[in-house]
């Protein structure tokens, strides 16, 4: 996952893809996020408002939880997708698994095995 949207960042904009993380085309697997959409799942929620940005505190999913170290097998994790309208807590959630690697020069990067959102608006959003 290495769209430019993707990254926390403040008036990020999507490319008018809709239902991204919902489509037909986004299905249950092992995903990585890499430059330019940042490298690690949020794992708190988004302190961004409003629906023009698309990692908004109202659509980007966090992983409750800490990333795992290298050498642990996968972990399950809960994916949260808050909304204003019912607090910072889990209005939407989707179970999930994340992996710690180590690349050969020894930088961790992670795996999530991320499924489709569970609404259309809600996408999965990198730091």
């Amino acid at each position: 996952l290495n769209q430019s949207w993707r990254k926390l960042q403040s008036g990020s904009s999507g490319d008018g893809t809709y239902c991204p993380d919902r489509s037909s085309s986004f299905r249950k697997a092992w995903y990585r996020f890499s430059a330019p959409a940042g490298t690690r799942m949020l794992t708190a929620p988004s302190t961004y408002e409003g629906y023009n940005n698309i990692c908004s505190h109202d659509r980007a999913g966090w992983m409750r939880g800490e990333h795992p170290a290298v050498g642990q097998e996968p972990t399950s994790r809960r994916i949260c997708f808050a909304s204003k309208d019912f607090g910072p807590d889990c209005q939407w959630s989707v179970e999930a698994r994340v992996v710690a690697c180590e690349e050969g020069d020894g930088s961790i990067f992670y795996l999530y095995e991320l499924p489709p959102t569970p609404q259309c608006s809600l996408v999965y959003c990198a730091q």
